[in-house]
């Protein structure tokens, strides 16, 4: 094997494995799910990693990989109730690959409860934004789709998300 490759992958997974964990789980809401999932996003990295060009950050390029992986799962799984943690939101630090699931406060459900019947087009980018602290011109060529249609989406999702949690959460 090729040790410049492994010692390349190694750096790259040290620097995305937790912030990638944390992203699929917010899109998806299943613990052990978001662990496999993350796991088949980097092994596609490495699999994939020689034919990287550079034409992208390496970030955008995994972020590209992994919001294809959730997409795909999703649709595998859209008959099943997805909930979504929200430790990140509450300031209790982000779960790593290797923790136990957060518990959360009956409070807290109820968000759980709204954040979970957005649409996953507006559910994407408020996670990308707020949780990943992505650029709106990020976000567009993680989705590829145009900066215009992120804000867009942003702005709906706030909406959504405003109005279903009025009189819920203050």
């Amino acid at each position: 094997m090729d040790t410049d490759l492994e010692r390349r992958f190694a750096e790259i997974l040290r620097e995305n494995e937790n912030r990638i964990f944390n992203m699929v789980y917010w899109q998806i809401g299943n613990y052990e799910d978001a662990r496999d999932l993350t796991q088949d996003i980097f092994l596609a990295v490495y699999r994939h990693l020689p034919k990287f060009r550079g034409e992208a950050r390496v970030s955008t390029w995994i972020y590209r990989i992994a919001q294809n992986r959730i997409r795909r799962y999703l649709r595998k799984h859209r008959f099943r109730k997805l909930l979504i943690p929200l430790e990140t939101l509450l300031g209790q630090g982000n779960p790593g690959p290797t923790q136990d699931p957060p518990t959360l406060p009956p409070e807290y459900q109820a968000l759980h409860h709204h954040l979970q019947q957005l649409p996953e087009e507006y559910r994407t980018v408020l996670v990308l934004f707020y949780f990943e602290n992505l650029s709106l011109r990020e976000i567009a060529e993680v989705l590829h789709v145009a900066e215009g249609t992120v804000k867009s989406r942003l702005s709906r999702a706030r909406r959504l998300l405003r109005h279903r949690l009025k009189g819920v959460i203050s």
